[in-house]
């Protein structure tokens, strides 16, 4: 079904492989604006997804260097706003869950919300305008709560143990659902 392909490309979002998260968020793009008229994926699109991307562009610190562990997500940063961009163009005016995800994920103030949206929603900008604003909408407020990606639920196979898989090693069950075999994929 359409819902669960958008939830396999959310998974994928923060994927090791910057290439495989690019060609994720170019399709996610292209969900966006597919499914943007039909409210029964307002709720994932707005809510999850749009968390779930304001998380990964959080990521940076003030000197633009993330964890090691999330440093792989910096690398896709500039498409993650692209992707913000469109969910918020396509998504606000039909639905408040994109405001209450923001102010969930950044501590964006209602008044900056109110202003963010009559600016662009109610004149012609430029994409580049666009993602500016919205950039510096969310830098402005404190953060009130961490959010997980999706990605983060699955459990985290070490090279070595994918290596081994690959050389024969069994899997158990739930590594087999869950993990992502990337020796085997190249």
């Amino acid at each position: 079904s359409p819902r669960e392909v958008i939830h396999v490309l959310m998974a994928s979002l923060f994927w090791p492989d910057s290439q495989a998260t690019g060609k994720a968020i170019q399709a996610l793009q292209k969900a966006v604006h597919a499914a943007a008229p039909h409210p029964a994926y307002h709720q994932q699109l707005a809510g999850q997804l749009l968390q779930q991307v304001l998380w990964g562009m959080s990521l940076t610190s003030g000197a633009g260097e993330a964890t090691n562990e999330y440093a792989h997500i910096v690398a896709v940063n500039t498409p993650l706003l692209h992707l913000f961009r469109d969910i918020y163009i396509s998504l606000a005016p039909l639905t408040p869950l994109v405001d209450q995800s923001i102010n969930q994920a950044a501590g964006t103030d209602a008044q900056t919300l109110a202003g963010l949206r009559t600016t662009l929603l109610g004149k012609a900008q430029s994409e580049k305008r666009q993602r500016a604003l919205l950039k510096e909408a969310i830098k402005g407020g404190q953060r009130a709560s961490p959010i997980p990606p999706l990605g983060a639920l699955a459990p985290r196979v070490p090279r070595a143990r994918a290596a081994a898989g690959v050389a024969g090693a069994a899997w158990s069950e739930e590594e087999s659902c869950l993990a992502f075999d990337w020796v085997q994929a190249q």
